[in-house]
């Protein structure tokens, strides 16, 4: 079978959607490229293709495999359900989807140019995928998956679309995106603005948020009705999405979300909590499976549902004051539907009669768009750091000033020039006011003094309880005297393990440490190991031994983390970062460089990686021009060789692992 003719944007070539045991045999694809679409493994994993090209050059189909390492001259690349696959200096063109990458890990797809109508790279339900250095010609990236792995563990770094840098935000903390990019992902990440830019070309999403809190979105202007939603959040909460110009918008799974200043052509919102929609205009607003819904102050073009929703106001809670052709009064608002008109018997701009929706009541319809209404009320205000300030033991707090940034906004903008207080919750007295800049931000300054968890709220203009203008935040506060002190011991590297004791001490005799663990890269990141525990009390040893199979590439970070307690109160602390370089090794030969001075042999080698998988190491002799071997087991001390930094030297391995490099205190 053939099929001829170039994909037009969001046209699928030949697609499998949510099927199984597809057999494609002879089918040259001219123009468009094979596209699957699922949410289970034999969705992607159960089909047969023979002989299937794209655009004259194989489809490259890997599927249940390890270590491939995949060849340039192909028509579309599809891995699923492998791990250990490379490929790279790919020229894909004239497509519909390039890459698809389904229920795999550990794969590399590098240095590559795709041109595709419909997505350039599907990341679905992967963990641990290397993105590097693609240029995309309209299209981009789209990651999916149904828990936090499948998109915070990935590396993309150096692509870009249409000549736009991609930015990928995995774990990351107060980051602004104040420049133009061709897409922006962010994944369990905290505290990210994203500043205005316009997309011209197209994109499969523009905006990707997952599993993040305290994200602002402001600005983004995008025509396109792509496949997947212009603004996709998923599991994410505390969201301001303010004066966005987009085709759709997406919300699964999120909390405390603020949609204002807007004008969206599709709406999409599933199993949300806490939301309000105020000031946009939209065409198609679809909600299901929520609670706690308040929309008002909208202009609805389209279809409107609320399917399956608790606690929902399509109206204003509470009374407002308001200005409507010159004049003023007070009283509720709703929406305006473009398609619904009555009586208003007062002119206040509120249609006389109810509109009943499907599945939701507006009881003060507008006459008018909402853009007639002029609202002076305070709208949205968020804390931006800290949300919850928890202080190391270590630090001492005596005086210890911690800074508080408050952005308060109306309309999904920020009002300048407005008065905030800051008040303790449980005495209910006012501690500091302060007026926000032209940005809308005021600042504080709180000083620790105390050993408690102390709860703070902010209100505009000052009184408590107003309506969506208050906010609470807490910081907790320890004595310096409960420091808890790290010493290394000893650590070495033996059969990819990372081999460590320690000792963590306080100098308090009150405090009982009975827990240290180890993390990776950050304090919070806890990782499965083997841990034995020795002594008790305020001074304990620990043994660690942990194999980091599931580490990317590249330098690493390790924290001793120690959990504490005094009567009922709990203390956490982490030790100074050890620096640590993993090397990914695969089944059969590698080439190793060694980039920390850790003056060993080639005998050395071999244990740290694990002396039954190594057969040899070589290296070359340049005075013999050979190669010398040293086998484990079999040579000799004197065929032992020195393992030096800046040279590279061939290990063959019986199967993959992974080297460490530390260096030992």
């Amino acid at each position: 079978m053939e099929w001829n003719g170039p994909g037009s944007v969001n046209e699928y070539g030949l697609l499998l959607a949510y099927s199984v045991k597809v057999c494609l045999n002879n089918v040259d694809l001219k123009g468009r490229s094979l596209d699957i679409l699922g949410t289970t493994l034999q969705e992607y994993a159960s089909h047969e293709f023979v002989n299937v090209n794209v655009n004259s050059k194989p489809l490259n189909y890997v599927v249940n495999s390890t270590s491939v390492n995949v060849g340039q001259n192909i028509g579309e690349l599809i891995i699923v359900n492998s791990s250990d696959v490379s490929a790279g200096n790919l020229d894909l063109r004239n497509i519909t989807t390039g890459v698809v990458i389904a229920f795999s890990s550990n794969v590399e797809v590098s240095d590559s140019t795709i041109e595709a109508v419909v997505i350039g790279v599907d990341v679905a339900y992967s963990k641990q995928i290397t993105l590097k250095n693609l240029d995309f010609i309209t299209s981009g990236i789209v990651i999916r998956g149904d828990e936090e792995g499948h998109f915070n563990s990935h590396t993309i770094t150096g692509c870009k679309v249409d000549n736009l840098p991609i930015a990928y935000l995995a774990n990351a903390g107060d980051v602004v995106l104040d420049q133009d990019h061709g897409q922006v992902i962010i994944a369990s990440s905290d505290n990210v603005t994203i500043e205005p830019f316009k997309v011209t070309g197209f994109r499969p999403v523009v905006i990707e948020v997952a599993y993040s809190r305290r994200i602002i979105v402001k600005g983004i202007d995008y025509a396109y009705l792509s496949t997947y939603p212009t603004i996709w959040v998923i599991s994410s909460q505390e969201l301001l999405l303010s004066n966005n110009t987009v085709s759709s918008l997406r919300l699964e799974q999120t909390i405390s979300t603020f949609i204002a200043g807007s004008s969206i052509g599709q709406c999409e919102i599933s199993s949300v909590s806490n939301l309000t929609v105020m000031f946009n205009t939209i065409n198609t607003f679809q909600i299901v499976d929520s609670t706690n819904l308040t929309v008002y102050l909208n202009t609805f073009t389209g279809e409107v549902g609320c399917i399956n929703c608790q606690n929902t106001f399509f109206y204003s809670p509470m009374t407002l004051n308001y200005t409507y052709n010159d004049t003023q009064y007070t009283g509720k608002l709703g929406n305006h539907y473009t398609w619904y008109s009555g009586d208003d018997a007062n002119n206040d701009g509120v249609i006389d009669t109810p509109y009943t929706g499907n599945g939701f009541t507006d009881q003060y319809p507008l006459v008018k768009s909402h853009e007639y209404y002029k609202v002076d009320e305070p709208t949205y205000m968020v804390v931006e750091y800290p949300e919850t300030t928890a202080i190391p033991l270590a630090v001492n707090v005596t005086g210890y000033k911690i800074n508080v940034r408050l952005l308060y906004a109306r309309n999904g903008c920020g009002v300048g020039g407005a008065l905030v207080k800051l008040y303790d919750e449980k005495l209910n007295t006012l501690l500091e006011e302060a007026t926000t800049d032209g940005n809308g931000v005021a600042r504080f300054e709180l000083s620790a003094e105390e050993e408690t968890t102390k709860v703070f709220n902010v209100t505009y203009p000052g009184e408590p309880g107003k309506f969506r203008c208050w906010y609470k935040f807490s910081v907790e506060v320890v004595y310096p005297t409960k420091g808890i002190d790290f010493e290394m011991l000893n650590i070495e590297v033996v059969n990819s393990t990372i081999k460590m004791r320690a000792k963590a001490w306080s100098s308090s005799t009150e405090i009982t440490i009975y827990e240290v663990k180890l993390a990776v890269d950050d304090p919070s990141n806890i990782v499965t190991a083997e841990y034995v525990k020795a002594g008790e009390g305020n001074n304990v040893l620990v043994n660690i031994s942990y194999k980091p199979l599931d580490l990317d590439e590249g330098e690493h970070v390790l924290y001793l983390v120690a959990k504490a307690r005094k009567d009922t109160v709990e203390y956490i602390a982490w030790s100074s970062m050890v620096n640590i370089y993993v090397h990914k090794l695969v089944k059969r030969y590698n080439l190793i460089a060694l980039v920390k001075p850790l003056n060993i042999n080639a005998s050395d080698l071999c244990r740290m990686i694990g002396e039954d998988l190594v057969s040899a190491v070589w290296r070359w002799d340049p005075e013999e021009q050979e190669f010398k071997s040293y086998i484990p087991g079999v040579s000799g001390p004197e065929e032992d060789f020195p393992i030096k930094i800046g040279y590279g030297y061939f290990v063959y391995l019986k199967d993959s692992t992974v080297l460490v490099e530390v260096e030992n205190p």
